[in-house]
């Protein structure tokens, strides 16, 4: 067998966006994914996805349960940031989620059964125009 390197892969550069990464824990602590987003700095929607994140954070303050599941009724947006949303959206609902450039994909349990993995947190950093990241603190 012969192996032969061709020409290196340029590596994605971000710039002027930030990167949010998702955490999910899987069963009762079986394992953790994550999930990267990245999100132009001037988006619109930027300030009301990190809402978002935070009701998530909040839905179960226990611990997600069982068959528990995010979805519209237990986190108000998760229509517009999921990507596997679950609301009959009106028409000006329908327009506002098209307008939006990232969705977060929600982990499942790896054991089969289609149960929603729990949320476990988030972090975000910045890439400035040069491409270096840098840690942020958000303030309410």
């Amino acid at each position: 067998m012969e192996i032969k390197i061709l020409r290196p892969i340029k590596p994605e550069v971000h710039k002027n966006e930030y990167k949010v990464v998702v955490s999910f824990m899987y069963g009762d602590a079986d394992g953790y994914g994550t999930e990267e987003i990245f999100i132009d700095k001037d988006d619109p929607l930027l300030e009301r996805f990190i809402n978002f994140l935070d009701d998530c954070e909040k839905a179960y303050p226990s611990g997600r349960g069982g068959c528990d599941d995010y979805n519209s009724d237990i986190v108000p947006d998760y229509w517009l940031f999921a990507e596997d949303y679950d609301k009959e959206l009106t028409d000006e609902e329908e327009k506002l989620r098209e307008s939006v450039d990232f969705y977060l994909e929600w982990h499942c349990d790896p054991d089969g059964y289609g149960n929603m993995s729990s949320f476990d947190g988030y972090e975000i950093t910045f890439f400035n125009e040069q491409g270096i990241e840098h840690n942020i603190r958000i303030t309410k």
